[in-house]
């Protein structure tokens, strides 16, 4: 390889560095609000209520019999009677801001950034999706599946909304 390959190529390593440091210090200063919500616990009380009432009217549309009392929703099950209180973090706020810290710390333009938020209430439905098939699986095979379920979504979300990225990254 010539000397001037050489140099072009680190070059072009050096950039694609640089641009992975921004991406990265751009990301982690994102973040910071999401520090600031946990650790002051901040919450919009509205938007558990919401996610309780779809969640609960999905369900009650998929003849399980459920009951909703504020944000607890209670269901039959094979073993007995399962609550769940969606909290804080059901919502799904944190997935979509990191979605959102995702796309406004890349390099692209303000329009395409925009254009990625689209796929907000697409993230919020996959939230939605996670917690009715937990309660009706939960309802159909018994209690002490909810905790393998709850854990298990959580890395099936994180690969979605990871997934979801890179098609804005690629295609929008």
């Amino acid at each position: 390889m010539s000397r001037k390959r050489r140099k072009k190529a680190l070059d072009e390593k050096h950039e694609q560095l640089i641009r992975l440091l921004k991406f990265v210090v751009k990301f982690s200063l994102l973040a910071i609000p999401v520090w600031l919500i946990l650790i002051f616990n901040m919450q919009v009380p509205v938007l558990k209520d919401i996610t309780a009432a779809i969640v609960y009217w999905v369900i009650k549309g998929l003849s399980i019999n459920a009951m909703l009392s504020g944000t607890t929703i209670t269901i039959p099950t094979i073993d007995g009677v399962f609550a769940v209180n969606l909290n804080w973090v059901c919502v799904g706020w944190e997935s979509m801001y990191i979605f959102f810290a995702l796309v406004f710390a890349t390099d692209f333009v303000i329009r395409k950034k925009i254009r990625g938020m689209v796929l907000l209430p697409l993230i919020y439905a996959v939230n939605i999706t996670r917690i009715v098939s937990t309660l009706v699986l939960v309802s159909s095979y018994g209690s002490g599946l909810f905790d393998i379920l709850h854990n298990t979504w959580t890395f099936i979300f994180a690969a979605i909304l990871l997934f979801l990225w890179w098609v804005w990254l690629k295609f929008i």
